[in-house]
């Protein structure tokens, strides 16, 4: 599932609608956190409840899942595309430096650099492709989708559990379900510091939408 996006007032003004909510939504509204979080929890005996908002929620490209998992497959495909452009830049130089040679042994590296180079042309120009799709996608969703419509409520939920080394951690996490608490639309952990996270995958967003 996708991991992202730490709450800013600027996101707020567009997901958020203030309003008072009842003590059985509030409830309703940590139960379901509490279900969804302790399933993807290595250790669920670990986990402690500290604190849990509720929202109404409304449709944005933000919390659209398709567009969110494109903008974190996109950020790890141009990092990839990064690394093989590094590596066909790697291989022409290797083919240089045996281009004249004339033993056996020069004509062989040659022979082999100029496969690697074909090999890693061909995996950068699919990876070029990928980042279109994902790219368009994203466009795709955002001319689809209902900006503003109410699609059910929005959840901060602050909760602890013990990380791989056992140490007890506060962690923070976003979901959104639909109005009757019944199925998860998106869940998403808040860090900032998350490669993954919801300012990468705005900026991501923006920026394949030219914002």
């Amino acid at each position: 599932m996708i991991r992202a996006m730490k709450i800013t007032g600027f996101l707020t003004s567009i997901l958020f609608l203030f309003m008072g909510c009842s003590p059985n939504i509030e409830k309703r509204a940590s139960l379901f956190a509490e279900k969804e979080v302790i399933k993807i929890l290595n250790d669920a005996s670990t986990y402690e409840s500290v604190d849990t908002q509720v929202d109404s929620a409304f449709m944005s490209i933000y919390i659209d899942y398709d567009a969110c998992l494109a903008a974190c497959e996109l950020t790890e495909l141009e990092e990839k595309l990064e690394g093989l452009l590094g590596q066909y830049d790697s291989q022409k130089s290797s083919a240089a430096i045996w281009a004249d040679s004339d033993s056996a042994f020069g004509k062989e590296e040659y022979r082999q650099a100029k496969k690697e180079i074909e090999r890693v042309y061909n995996q950068i120009e699919d990876t070029k492709k990928k980042i279109e799709e994902k790219e368009s996608l994203i466009k795709e969703r955002k001319a689809t989708i209902n900006d503003g419509e109410y699609c059910g409520w929005i959840i901060q939920h602050r909760f602890r559990c013990a990380n791989g080394l056992g140490i007890k951690m506060l962690n923070d996490i976003l979901l959104v379900s639909d109005p009757d608490f019944e199925n998860l639309v998106i869940r998403m952990m808040l860090d900032e510091d998350d490669s993954q996270g919801f300012e990468n995958i705005k900026k991501k967003i923006d920026e394949v939408l030219g914002v």
